[in-house]
């Protein structure tokens, strides 16, 4: 039985989903069902993360136009195990790396439009810096 899982994020920009999408080297397709453990919903969304495996995340376009991701809990499960094993590899455990690499996104999209150069630094200790430059 699939247990549908829906997380409320920050997701605006469609060109930063790509980045992120391209960055973790997840296909993104448009306009296509999300899989879940029981098979693929009715709707299509407006972008899917497909995922290897058997679970696709989704993007569901909210009316103030931010997305809200659709998926598998499993996918969002801290427990990791056999069925979320592909989504943890390419997304992160909780989907974390997503989130990052969506926010490197806007960071990315926003510098270009002032003007700027970005840089993206990976630290010693984990966290990713973003140096700008004009």
């Amino acid at each position: 039985m699939s247990h549908i899982t829906t997380v409320k994020t920050a997701f605006r920009l469609p060109d930063a989903i790509k980045l992120a999408a391209a960055t973790l080297k997840v296909p993104l397709a448009e306009q296509v069902p999300v899989r879940f453990y029981a098979g693929p919903t009715p709707e299509s969304y407006p972008y899917v993360l497909q995922l290897p495996g058997r679970y696709d995340l989704g993007f569901a376009l909210q009316p103030d136009g931010t997305y809200t991701l659709i998926g598998d809990e499993e996918i969002f499960s801290e427990q990791e195990n056999s069925r979320n094993q592909d989504a943890r590899d390419h997304l992160g455990p909780q989907a974390q790396w997503l989130h990052r690499e969506y926010q490197v996104g806007v960071a990315a999209l926003v510098a270009q439009q002032h003007g700027y150069q970005m840089e993206r630094l990976s630290r010693e200790d984990g966290w990713t810096q973003i140096v700008l430059t004009q």
